[in-house]
């Protein structure tokens, strides 16, 4: 009982703190909407493997904050992706390219780092999404159907003109269907790729 109000103490008095510095205590108030194209630089991590595949992401997307405040020039956004994907792939079994798709949403959370306490929308970013998908064909070690898409990216936002912004982007990608249809031994890729978007909040004068 006593470590927990000792606890609870601590955390009351480095809000304090972070209310009475602007330097670590500012307001998330962006919102963005925009869409992502990536590609994979590199179908699994092995360099002998038994397959490859290849996809192009088309993602839409949506950001807000997931807590209101920036603390030590980090920020915390929900994100939402809903996507379209085409891809090519190949195995052991069918030697030339086929083509197939995939659909599904991506819900995550995403840092942002921010370089002073003055930008807003110049920062580092990294991301971690998961959700349900459905791929039409697949190499054979993956059953086709319905799949989760794991996901991890690290980026550099920035403004390029007015309200619209960029962000180049590098991550990883690992798709399976936690064992509900065999085989599932899973799909992994390394995704490069440029996202734009719109900024729907306040924007900054340093902006």
């Amino acid at each position: 009982m006593k470590a927990i109000v000792l606890t609870s103490l601590a955390l009351l008095g480095s809000d304090a703190l972070w209310a009475q510095d602007s330097t670590y205590y500012r307001q998330n108030t962006h919102h963005y909407v925009g869409v992502t194209v990536e590609h994979s630089l590199k179908s699994g991590y092995k360099m002998n493997q038994d397959y490859d595949y290849y996809a192009t992401l088309i993602e839409l997307e949506y950001q807000k904050p997931l807590i209101q405040t920036i603390k030590k020039n980090v920020a915390v956004n929900l994100l939402l992706q809903p996507q379209f994907n085409l891809a090519t792939y190949r195995d052991w079994k069918v030697e030339t390219l086929q083509d197939t798709w995939e659909a599904g949403v991506n819900v995550g959370v995403i840092f942002h780092a921010y370089l002073d306490d003055r930008s807003t929308r110049r920062y580092f970013t990294i991301s971690s999404s998961t959700g349900p998908h459905y791929i039409h064909s697949t190499p054979v070690r993956q059953a086709p159907g319905f799949i989760f898409s794991n996901n991890i990216r690290i980026g550099f936002h920035y403004p390029i003109y007015q309200r619209i912004n960029a962000e180049v982007k590098i991550g990883v990608r690992h798709v399976s269907n936690a064992g509900l249809i065999r085989p599932n031994h899973g799909l992994d890729n390394v995704f490069a790729g440029l996202k734009l978007t719109v900024s729907l909040g306040k924007l900054d004068d340093e902006d």
